[in-house]
């Protein structure tokens, strides 16, 4: 009877264990990220509009909050945001102001992400679509934005 329990523990542990690894993409795919979005027309990012988007900050530097020397030569349109991607649309708060404040954030193209930016959220492809995408600013002071998309896992 002893050795019926210890085996049934046994794999009762494999089981969870393989449980919560097959459960890992999804966990990481309903993650929040901290992004950079940078504002114009590709590819230069002049203008108005959606130009790019990456995984991690570059206003400042973490450690020391230092502007970064990029953005002290030329500095872009920019600004910091989280984001969550779920039921295929990228859920963006941001978290400073936006260089140009209005009602709607243009899309002049579809957007594809970097593939590292597509790998933050566990997918081997993103396509932000071309749109005009409403800012609603009743929860955060510097808007959200919820965006139509194209993944592929």
């Amino acid at each position: 009877m002893r050795m019926i329990s210890r085996t049934y523990l046994i794999l009762l542990v494999l089981t969870i264990a393989l449980a919560g690894q097959l459960a890992l993409p999804l966990i990481s795919a309903q993650a929040r990220f901290t992004l950079t979005i940078y504002f114009g027309k590709p590819p230069d990012c002049t203008n108005r509009g959606l130009c790019k988007i990456t995984v991690g900050r570059e206003l400042a530097n973490p450690a020391t909050g230092a502007e970064s020397a990029a953005r002290k030569a030329a500095p872009p349109r920019l600004a910091e945001a989280t984001a969550e991607l779920k039921d295929h649309k990228l859920y963006v708060d941001f978290q400073g102001a936006m260089p140009d404040r209005g009602e709607t954030l243009p899309v002049m193209e579809n957007l594809s992400l970097d593939a590292a930016t597509a790998r933050a959220f566990a997918s081997k492809s993103i396509t932000i679509l071309k749109g005009d995408y409403k800012i609603d600013y009743s929860k955060n002071k510097f808007g959200s934005v919820v965006l139509n998309l194209e993944s592929r896992n």
